[in-house]
């Protein structure tokens, strides 16, 4: 499917195969033919997200999170894998555990997460998964 818009390096959406000084609502038969499709793309992403056929993934495979592994400690994990399941959206990950006897000895733990987890069990920055003052239990 053909982008029928792109940004600017500041972020500020345009109309592509739309010349700048045709980029006005009152422009062009261009610019409101590629308006028009562009509404037309909206309208079907939004049918598709009614329908639950499209998901916003939290990440992406490659992507580094952080799993809260209890309340006190938490792991940097790699996102591995993502799947789509009729049971949801799982997500699989990474991580290592040093072993308490040998700091040189990793092992490597894999561990499958919902969707519903980030946020709760699964952070996207450290100070996200980072327990709160109120949170640490004495």
């Amino acid at each position: 499917m053909d982008r029928l818009t792109s940004r600017t390096n500041k972020g500020i959406a345009y109309l592509v195969n739309v010349k700048s000084n045709e980029q006005e609502i009152e422009g062009s038969k261009n610019t409101l033919e590629c308006l028009y499709n562009s509404w037309q793309r909206l309208a079907d992403l939004e049918d598709e997200i009614e329908r639950g056929e499209l998901v916003k993934l939290p990440c992406k495979v490659g992507d580094k999170v952080w799993l809260k592994v209890n309340d006190y400690n938490t792991s940097i994990a790699e996102v591995v894998a993502i799947r789509i399941e009729q049971q949801g959206t799982l997500v699989k990950l990474q991580y290592f555990i040093e072993h308490s006897n040998d700091k040189y000895k990793k092992e490597i733990r894999f561990h499958y997460v919902d969707f519903n987890d980030f946020g709760k069990k699964v952070f996207l920055t450290e100070d996200e998964a980072m327990p709160k003052p109120a949170e640490v239990k004495e």
